[in-house]
């Protein structure tokens, strides 16, 4: 608990009638709200007390300075012993609780809680000097200037390949070994005489057989202007995929003979899918 001055060594008291300075009177000091008698200090350390009654001198002030702690109750007497009033509950000005926390704490500042002072651990900003391209970090214990690490992004892996006619493009980073792929490229399904014809085909990179790591997405669309003798496009649809190709169904208007497929029809495709690059 912190001490303060009790009363003003400079303050002169007057007499009860107020007409002169009460010389030779007395201040007596209680425990506040009783009449239990509390002693008051000539320093604030509390260390030279100066028992609980300070004489006035002749210009009405006090003789002795009276510092204390906590909360006390004031009479002041007149040489003769006449009470002249009292003052109750003085204490540090805003009360107990706005008392400056004893001891002081090393590298602590005051703050509060909402209803009374207190010591909180502070948390300065380590030195800058030298930390140059860092930032403030902590350990959970305290903060710290820390190495920014940006990773490097992995390189971009696309492939590029074939024309206009056919090729693939492959997409992906060197990070991971699976690379997105897209096949394209043009077949021809046999004419069957009939208005369906169906057909496997197989996945190719120019002349040579290609494979996905799983059945692709397959997209047919086929490029004849007329496939029979009235002139119908057959319509088409991919009915499977391996990963090695894909199978394709046509038909054409049903029940009419000259609704037959009486020649081939070529097709472009493309295929949409992964495949893993050593």
């Amino acid at each position: 608990m912190a001490s303060f001055r009790i009363l003003d060594r400079l303050r002169v008291f007057y007499n009860l009638n107020g007409t002169a300075p009460a010389s030779g009177g007395r201040v007596d000091f209680f425990e506040a709200g009783t009449t239990a008698p509390k002693a008051v200090y000539a320093n604030p350390e509390l260390s030279v007390s100066n028992g609980s009654t300070i004489q006035l001198d002749a210009a009405g002030r006090l003789l002795l300075d009276c510092w204390g702690e906590g909360a006390y109750k004031v009479r002041q007497y007149d040489e003769d012993g006449t009470f002249v009033a009292e003052m109750d509950d003085v204490e540090i000005p805003g009360g107990a609780d706005l008392q400056i926390p004893t001891p002081l704490e090393s590298g602590a500042v005051l703050s509060n809680n909402g209803s009374i002072l207190l010591w909180l651990a502070t948390l300065l900003i380590p030195d800058p000097t030298g930390q140059a391209n860092k930032v403030l970090s902590n350990n959970g214990a305290g903060l710290l200037w820390k190495e920014i690490n940006i990773p490097t992004p992995p390189a971009p892996d696309i492939v590029l390949s074939g024309d206009g006619a056919s090729g693939l493009f492959r997409f992906g980073t060197s990070a991971v070994a699976k690379k997105a792929v897209i096949l394209f490229g043009s077949d021809s399904m046999p004419a069957s005489g009939q208005i369906q014809a169906a057909g496997s085909f197989s996945f190719k990179l120019g002349t040579d057989p290609f494979s996905f790591d799983e059945p692709p997405r397959v997209f047919v669309i086929p490029t004849t202007s007329a496939a029979t003798s009235q002139g119908d496009i057959p319509g088409c649809a991919v009915v499977g995929s391996t990963t090695t190709g894909y199978a394709v169904a046509m038909s054409t208007t049903f029940g009419q003979t000259s609704a037959r497929i009486q020649s081939p029809v070529p097709f472009n495709f493309v295929a949409i899918g992964f495949k893993t690059v050593p």
